[in-house]
């Protein structure tokens, strides 16, 4: 019988099942920490906007210099502020990791183990 067309057996079962599984579980987790660094950024961006469309002298780095008459206005952290290209590359990998995961769905359904899919997502 020839290797490549051999039936899969019990353990070479498992452990693919079990990979799939890992693999699936680890897909979740950093969907999830992508997710959370692109809401900071939101954040930090919706703090500026609001900061730029309500008083923009009022609005500084932390550490530039300023006035008196200018204090106390909306403050912000140089470093926090993503650049586009960031942006660009974290969105599109929340895209890839969500292409992932549906795969990984479909994998582990076609193994017999069906795993809920994410449907507060319509993506998955």
């Amino acid at each position: 019988m020839n290797v490549m067309t051999a039936p899969m057996v019990d353990e070479e079962k498992d452990a693919a099942l079990g990979k799939a599984m890992r693999l699936y579980k680890e897909a979740h987790e950093q969907l999830a920490k992508l997710r959370a660094e692109a809401k900071f950024i939101g954040n930090v961006f919706s703090k500026l906007g609001q900061g730029l469309a309500g008083s923009p002298e009022l609005l500084l780095a932390q550490g530039q210099p300023h006035e008196s008459r200018f204090h106390g206005g909306t403050t912000f952290n140089l470093a926090e502020v993503a650049t586009a290209e960031r942006i660009v590359a974290l969105t599109s990998e929340i895209r890839t990791k969500i292409v992932e995961i549906g795969d990984l769905q479909k994998a582990l359904g076609k193994m017999g183990y069906p795993v809920p899919s994410l449907r507060s997502n319509p993506l998955f």
